[in-house]
């Protein structure tokens, strides 16, 4: 607990805005209370900063205390990591501006925004920047982690449209970095800025003239078709999809009395709709779709804000990753190992529990940018392989049937895997994480934490250590 006297100086050099919140406050629980309920933290303070000389201050707060900082953005984090037991939670969620400039086609946002707001304000402006589709995310997480999206293969990652961000470094200092100022941080921050050389606030991003509406298509296929689509569908985005066309292929199961296990895919074409209907038609033909399957046109915004979060009620999320990069194409056996141990995943029919199996694709465009050009190294992945078990339930629960599942499966895909995982998608089990997020980039990562946070006052399990 905060003792009195600590709490009145922190207040004292904070704004009147920013808010002070500790064990016992009616508002302390929805502060600290993660998106992901595996990981049930408790630190002793959180601080909701509303201005960047609150986060300076927050920070000498904890540094002076020496106790553990964790910032969090969207609360997210699949690893936990944006919260701690005992330590000082930074809490973004009041920097949630969005400053829209229509003429220089930017956006300065707010690291306390999550997308939902962002697609509401940038929606009906007939622009957009590449973010994702899991609407309760904050934008700090995905860009300084990476940012792969149903448009990357257009506009690229997220972090490949930022164009500079506001930082609060380890000593309190407010400097921004860009291409010109600060260019060895902003490279840092893109693919490895989230909890490791300071504090982002803001961050301003380029904006890009999309469709008013868009071409899409959301397709099910039962999934005894399910390898001969997978298979085919990812040939054709190795060899020949143009890059304005981009898909997500899911399998998941259908709610209903009865359990209906399908292999779904959200495809989208970021040009004319003409020209995307007929090449999302070469994909949705390639076996005889689900009667529940649809597709058309309609403005990108609306389409994603239709795509639920999980299911109705209070979340009460338990999201458990793996993951890994694929190089090239997906192997016709790869595919009818995923068909088979999906249908062996555990309490299927429950509808509590929604275990899934997951490919996004960050090739195209993304694949156009040198793996050193930013700290995200993983530029020649045609596509991001996830085993997602998740439930929704009160329970805090740890190791579950659905957890066993995904680490065995996990393991059993490892061979078609580069060796790369995704840094917003955590593993906490990892042994050489390092390599695993960052490749060959670390070494000139661990040269910016020594620049930047040379104490480590920016630390958690697989944070980067200084040079």
């Amino acid at each position: 607990m905060m003792s009195t006297t600590a709490e009145k100086q922190l207040r004292k050099s904070l704004s009147s805005r920013a808010v002070i919140l500790v064990p016992g406050d009616k508002d302390s629980p929805a502060a600290i209370t993660l998106v992901n309920l595996i990981f049930d933290q408790q630190p002793a303070v959180v601080v909701k900063c509303a201005t960047d000389g609150d986060v300076a201050a927050t920070i000498r707060f904890a540094r002076e205390l020496g106790v553990q900082l964790s910032v969090r953005s969207g609360g997210a984090s699949p690893g936990g990591y944006s919260s701690n037991n005992g330590g000082v939670m930074l809490h973004l969620g009041l920097l949630d501006s969005i400053e829209i400039d229509q003429f220089a086609m930017t956006a300065t946002v707010g690291t306390g925004v999550i997308l939902q707001e962002l697609y509401e304000r940038l929606g009906p402006t007939g622009m957009m920047f590449p973010v994702g589709e899991c609407l309760n995310v904050g934008i700090g997480g995905i860009t300084l982690g990476g940012g792969i999206s149903i448009m990357g293969r257009s506009l690229g990652l997220t972090l490949d449209n930022l164009l500079s961000a506001t930082v609060v470094t380890a000593d309190g200092t407010v400097l921004s970095a860009s291409e010109t100022e600060h260019p060895d941080l902003f490279w840092g921050l893109r693919g490895a800025g989230a909890g490791n050389f300071g504090v982002v606030t803001s961050m301003t991003f380029r904006l890009h003239p999309i469709p008013a509406s868009v071409a899409f298509a959301q397709t099910m296929w039962p999934l005894d078709s399910a390898a001969d689509v997978l298979t085919e569908a990812l040939q054709f985005y190795e060899s020949e999809a143009p890059d304005a066309v981009d898909s997500l292929f899911s399998f998941f199961q259908l709610p209903g009395t009865t359990p209906t296990l399908v292999m779904g895919m959200l495809g989208v074409y970021n040009g004319p709709s003409n020209e995307g209907t007929a090449i999302l038609q070469r994909l949705t033909n390639l076996r005889t779709p689900l009667k529940e399957s649809r597709s058309g046109v309609m403005p990108f915004y609306e389409l994603i804000g239709g795509i639920p979060d999980g299911p109705p009620g209070p979340p009460q999320m338990h999201d458990y990753y793996r993951c890994g990069f694929v190089t090239g194409a997906f192997p016709r056996d790869g595919a009818e190992l995923l068909v088979e141990r999906f249908r062996q995943a555990p309490q299927m029919g429950d509808q509590k529990i929604m275990n899934m199996l997951m490919f996004e694709l960050p090739s195209g465009v993304i694949n156009k940018v040198a793996p050193e050009a930013t700290a995200f190294v993983h530029r020649d992945a045609s596509s991001l392989l996830s085993v997602c078990a998740t439930w929704y339930d009160p329970e805090k629960t740890g190791s579950r049937l659905e957890q066993e599942w995904a680490d065995t499966l996990h393991a059993d895909l490892s061979k078609y895997m580069n060796g790369g995982v995704y840094q917003n998608y955590v593993n906490r089990d990892l042994e050489d994480w390092g390599k695993a997020y960052y490749g060959k980039n670390l070494p000139r990562l661990r040269l910016v934490k020594r620049a930047y946070d040379p104490d480590n006052v920016f630390r958690y399990p697989q944070g980067i250590a200084a040079a």
